[in-house]
């Protein structure tokens, strides 16, 4: 069975933690069934969503392997790998091709910020010989690629998509031209596919409505744009209430997933948790907009 290519509404899985903020597998387990449930096309595990920078290494490899295991071949799994190292980062990366994962998500080293562009392709070039197809994560506001080398980093066998997590329209554009580009910032998710030739998004609220980023998906792919515009904007007011009311988006979509039944509200430290006030914001809009 050949790979299905990066395209679609990719879900940055949230992290499920036990109160004294260890793994929590079995709901990790129930938060792969729903969102596989609603139609997503790929799950992406430890993200930012996912609280991937407070992880243990070991921990990292504990997490991909499980949700490598829970999802089976259902749909492909993407796993954020990157860390400020090269050499840790090849070293999770083999895990997750050891493991069966379908792509490993690499986020630039982000610590310190004035690596040349010769040093970031050494360090792009050698997670690539690791063998397994490597996503692009550009996040201007954490770490950056400039257009010219993702230019030089598409040219790698390997390095075979990207997911943008901001605004520039022009720099979507461009990068969309060079390989599939998906959309990580949720309100985007239409201008950029429509406008921008983005392949899908990875939007974290689809933790929450999975079903409902699908559909926006389908009915751009189908020409809907009216329809698809004014899904948009529904969905909005969920991404609102969930990544604006918290101090932390994570914090925020993982107490909609408390509101469902599927895991606690554990977030990993300094992440803040959501206080009782915004928890019951958060419960009474759900309980109003969600559909039974």
């Amino acid at each position: 069975m050949s790979k299905a290519k990066p395209e679609g509404i990719v879900v940055p899985l949230s992290t499920p933690l036990y109160p004294d903020q260890s793994y929590d597998a079995p709901s990790m387990n129930r938060l792969i069934e729903h969102v596989i449930a609603g139609g997503v096309q790929g799950v992406f595990a430890l993200g930012t969503c996912g609280e991937q920078p407070y992880l243990r290494t070991e921990e990292i490899k504990l997490i991909t392997t499980h949700v490598v295991n829970s999802v089976g071949s259902r749909v492909p799994v993407y796993v954020g790998i990157g860390q400020n190292s090269t050499v840790e980062t090849c070293e999770i990366a083999e895990h997750a091709k050891y493991v069966g994962a379908d792509y490993g998500v690499v986020l630039p080293p982000y610590f310190f910020r004035d690596i040349e562009k010769d040093q970031l392709i050494k360090h792009y070039t050698e997670i690539a010989k690791v063998g397994l197809d490597i996503v692009l994560y550009v996040n201007p506001i954490a770490a950056n690629l400039e257009l010219d080398t993702v230019a030089e980093l598409a040219k790698l066998e390997n390095i075979v998509a990207l997911k943008y997590s901001s605004g520039d329209s022009a720099f979507l554009k461009s990068a969309s031209e060079i390989l599939p580009t998906f959309q990580g910032d949720d309100p985007l998710i239409y201008n950029s596919m429509v406008k921008c030739n983005a392949v899908g998004g990875v939007p974290g609220a689809a933790n929450v409505i999975p079903a409902k980023f699908v559909e926006l998906f389908d009915l751009i792919r189908n020409g809907q744009y009216a329809e698809a515009e004014e899904l948009q904007e529904k969905v909005n007011e969920f991404v609102k209430l969930l990544y604006d009311l918290p101090r932390s988006a994570q914090a925020g979509v993982k107490q909609g997933l408390v509101y469902l039944g599927i895991c606690g509200g554990t977030m990993r430290s300094p992440n803040p948790e959501v206080s009782p006030e915004n928890a019951e914001k958060i419960n009474s809009f759900l309980r109003d907009n969600l559909e039974s």
